[in-house]
C-alpha cells in the first residue's frame, strides 16, 4: 500500500490534499524542481529523513519497519487490512484506509464481473 505522507505534498502543482503517485520521488531523489516545493524547516526535513529511512530499511533487508527500528513500530505487509503507513509530524500505522471509497469498487466488481474480468 502506498503510504500517506506527511500533509498534502507540495511537490504536486496543483493545491490538492493528499498525495498522488510519484509525489514522493522528491523525498528519495534530489532534483531542482521536487525542491522548490518542499517546506524548508525542522518539521519537514524530520518528515523527509523518515521517509527515506522507511525505503532504504527496505531496499536493504525487504521489511520497511525491521525489529530494530528508530521509529518503534511496524508497516506489516500487504493483507486484506490494507495497512498503511502515514507519514507525518508522527509517523503511525493503520488498517483500511478509505473504506468507503474502497467499497465501492467491491460494488462494482460483483455486478459487473464480466466487464472487470476481460479487462
Amino acid at each position: 500500500m502506498h503510504p500517506k505522507v506527511h500533509k498534502p505534498v507540495k511537490i504536486s502543482f496543483f493545491n490538492v490534499t493528499g498525495t498522488c503517485h510519484g509525489d514522493e520521488l522528491g523525498y528519495l531523489f534530489k532534483n531542482h524542481v521536487a525542491a522548490q516545493f518542499l517546506d524548508k524547516g525542522e518539521t519537514e526535513d524530520k518528515v523527509v529523513r523518515r521517509f527515506v529511512k522507511l525505503w532504504t530499511n527496505f531496499a536493504k533487508t525487504g521489511n520497511p519497519t525491521p525489529p530494530a527500528n528508530d521509529l518503534q513500530l511496524t508497516w506489516k505487509a500487504a493483507d486484506k487490512d490494507c495497512g498503511f503507513i502515514d507519514i507525518g509530524k508522527e509517523v503511525t500505522v493503520g488498517s483500511i484506509p478509505e473504506a468507503e471509497r474502497r467499497d465501492c469498487w467491491k460494488v462494482i466488481f460483483q455486478n459487473f464481473p464480466i466487464v472487470v474480468n476481460n479487462l
